[in-house]
């Protein structure tokens, strides 16, 4: 899209019909098939195993339904053929990949396009399995293309079908488009309309790009570049991927690297949009005009001043995009026909919130200790302007595990985990306090939201209002630590300083509600009081009804992995529990620090977690392999050291190793592993309320009955 960015690249308009499919196994807190069809990249109809019934997606569906009687009754059969058949392949796939248990994936994503100027068409069909391809039709020479042995069986069998193969060439050339103009005519005043941008220019810092950032544009086939003196600009422009927003419209954004270039030269660059159907918009780059994250601010687009805080803000709606995109696609998750996946799954993983607060930074055995801080956590959003999503969500999580739900739909506590069963009933009271202090959260938030709009000067558009307090415990020396923090469109906006029983407001916006609140000195005690001593009793409550399950200890299975020879050598080690472990490389005994990049602790579905630490061995000789080992090392269980022994690496290029059972395992697990994290991280930001913003990066340091109080504290209105 962006390598010729000139208008005539807008003249054409290629429309598509895609379908979705993903059916798996192992993943007991999804449907075990989904199905989802899409127009122009509008979702229309989707199907799962677990409702086993059509559901329509856009109103104008009605219509067509009301023309054509039998459209549901001959999807729905459809599709619950497809169910069958597709929980046969990820058996059939196992067996071909020598798998037994775990969580495993088929897909299947096949689809057309039609160019509205010429009336040529295309066509695609392909599968994947674990997050690769697996097996892709050629649609032009009538053939499939195995990209890996284990489809090879299925290519052979496939291609002698020539009765099939002319199927789909008449499919995808003619059925298929017809359907896709028959979904175009019907959803005409949706798919067919336009909706010109908002062009804003933002940069986070005086040292970082400047991001021409364009949003609220339909249809997405959108043209954004930079211009210096008229000419358009190649070098220092980092162009980003067209994105969805939760209102059916679009944004985008192209960075412009201008280190080297002085101030007072920036009035020779340009921001040009380009639209079907619209003028070019042209937007100058004025330092007056943009929105920076250091105290400077520019008009907003209702004439008033608004604040430069937009960029969190963008970063909260990507991934509620990013949500929406993984639950709407079903898992979709093996690459796109276009590289566009690929950018969407980063963009998850780093935008998940980190489950794992000690883990990541213990990543030394001289820096371990094997004291066990454990943590109560609460986390709250509420929102606004976010469809999809419901108005408030609470949660609990203690030692990283959720054990309490609410959300503003269902206005009910719901317990996560056995073991709550025998708290509530020795606490008679505690669901009902719970969804009292909830429902009362519920309502204060929904106030703070519209209080922080005004302190934005904002109006519309999509909004946050989140809050995290928790208390942690070290079960060695008994000490004790709190914290209690609130948070507005993915940034912080007010903090406790326990220690000192004053508020910190990192934004100017949050100053006059830290005066009122440093005021309360009878609520500062309240919290110095709670987050010290009743919070603590009830994690060691939860603790204690919970042994069981979180003062477990699971041995971890260690791995070797590369995807190519070029690439790291992984040592993987998943399946332990708890997440405290540290994973480290040694050469000839000694412990490495250069070259070596260790991943975050992540959690796996069933409960257990992973985490994987790679080694650059680019400059050592393979005979030399045998003198590094990975060490595990986990509280309960001696260390486990794996010696780099070649032959049982896992690769992507043909060797295998090994498997847990002793027979031999493809070594495709790199694939599976980013499967898992993608469902791991929808998970999360699902669990943690879309809790986006940066979690606490230090501790801030730190007599009632907690028998008689609530596990946590009351929600605080701002304007009070």
């Amino acid at each position: 899209m962006y390598s010729i960015n000139l208008s005539v690249c807008l003249s054409t308009v290629i429309h598509s019909l895609k379908y979705f499919q993903t059916a798996s196994s192992g993943v007991s807190n999804f449907p075990e098939f989904v199905a989802v069809g899409m127009v122009d990249e509008l979702q229309f109809i989707y199907y799962d195993s677990n409702s086993q019934k059509v559901e329509l997606k856009q109103s104008w569906m009605d219509q067509l339904t009301r023309d054509d009687p039998q459209y549901l009754e001959r999807n729905t059969g459809v599709y619950l053929s497809l169910q069958q058949t597709n929980k046969v392949n990820i058996e059939t796939a196992k067996r071909r990949f020598n798998q037994t248990g775990g969580v495993h994936m088929v897909q299947r994503m096949s689809g057309c396009e039609w160019d509205d100027e010429d009336d040529t068409t295309d066509g695609y069909q392909q599968f994947g399995y674990d997050g690769e391809d697996f097996i892709v039709l050629d649609l032009k020479n009538l053939r499939w293309i195995a990209p890996t042995p284990q489809a090879f069986i299925t290519k052979l069998r496939w291609d002698q079908n020539r009765a099939e193969l002319e199927y789909k060439k008449n499919y995808f050339n003619k059925e298929c488009v017809d359907w896709l103009k028959k979904y175009l005519d019907y959803g005409k005043s949706t798919l067919q309309r336009t909706e010109r941008p908002e062009v804003s220019l933002l940069q986070r810092r005086p040292s970082s790009p400047v991001v021409c950032h364009a949003t609220g544009f339909y249809p997405d086939r959108v043209v954004v570049f930079w211009r210096r003196d008229g000419d358009e600009l190649y070098e220092h422009v980092d162009h980003g991927e067209v994105l969805p927003n939760p209102d059916g419209t679009f944004q985008v954004s192209v960075d412009l690297d201008l280190t080297s270039v002085p101030r007072e030269d920036w009035r020779r660059y340009e921001c040009v949009v380009q639209l079907k159907g619209i003028e070019d918009i042209s937007t100058r780059l004025d330092p007056a005009l943009v929105r920076t994250n250091w105290g400077k601010t520019g008009p907003g687009r209702d004439g008033g001043v608004k604040n430069d805080i937009t960029t969190p803000i963008i970063i909260a709606v990507l991934v509620l995009a990013a949500v929406a995109a993984v639950g709407v696609a079903g898992v979709f998750v093996y690459k796109k026909r276009s590289a566009a996946l690929g950018t969407v799954r980063n963009r998850v993983q780093l935008l998940r919130p980190n489950l794992s607060t000690h883990s990541q930074y213990l990543v030394t055995s001289q820096c371990f200790g094997w004291e066990v801080i454990h943590s109560l956590k609460y986390f709250e959003t509420a929102s606004s302007g976010v469809s999809i999503f419901p108005e408030f969500v609470g949660v609990g999580m203690v030692d990283e595990l959720q054990f309490i739900y609410y959300d503003s739909n269902s206005q009910k506590a719901e317990l996560k985990q056995s073991w709550m069963d025998q708290l509530t009933r020795d606490n008679p009271q505690y669901l009902e306090r719970e969804n009292g202090r909830y429902l009362s959260a519920q309502q204060i938030n929904k106030v703070n939201i519209e209080t922080a709009k005004r302190r934005f000067n904002q109006t519309g558009g999509v909004h946050m209002f989140q809050r995290m307090d928790g208390c942690e415990w070290d079960d060695e020396d008994d000490t004790t630590d709190g914290y209690k923090q609130f948070g507005y469109d993915g940034e912080d906006f007010i903090v406790l300083d326990l220690k000192n029983l004053r508020w910190i407001a990192p934004t100017p916006q949050a100053f006059i509600t830290k005066l009122k609140w440093d005021q309360d000195r009878a609520e500062l005690e309240y919290d110095k009081n709670y987050f010290n001593k009743v919070c603590v009793d009830w994690l060691k409550k939860h603790l204690d009804y919970g042994k069981s399950t979180l003062q477990r200890t699971e041995r971890p299975e260690v791995s070797l992995l590369q995807r190519r020879p070029s690439s790291p050598v992984v040592c993987h080690a998943t399946g332990f529990y708890p997440d405290r472990v540290v994973v480290f490389w040694r050469r000839d005994g000694d412990e490495l620090y250069e070259h070596v990049d260790h991943g975050e602790v992540l959690p796996n579905p069933d409960g257990t977690f992973q985490v994987s630490v790679d080694l650059d061995l680019t400059s050592v000789p393979r005979e030399d392999w045998r003198r590094y080992e990975c060490v595990v090392q986990l509280k309960g269980i001696e260390d486990i050291s794996t010696r780099l022994d070649p032959a049982l690496v896992r690769t992507n290029w043909g060797k295998t190793g090994p498997g847990r059972d002793g027979g031999v395992k493809n070594d495709i697990t790199t694939p599976i592993i980013i499967a898992v994290l993608i469902l791991a991280a929808v998970g999360a930001v699902g669990v943690a309320g879309v809790f986006v913003y940066k979690k606490r990066s230090g501790s801030h340091s730190s007599s009632g009955n907690s028998e008689e109080q609530s596990p946590a504290p009351e929600a605080q209105p701002l304007n009070t």
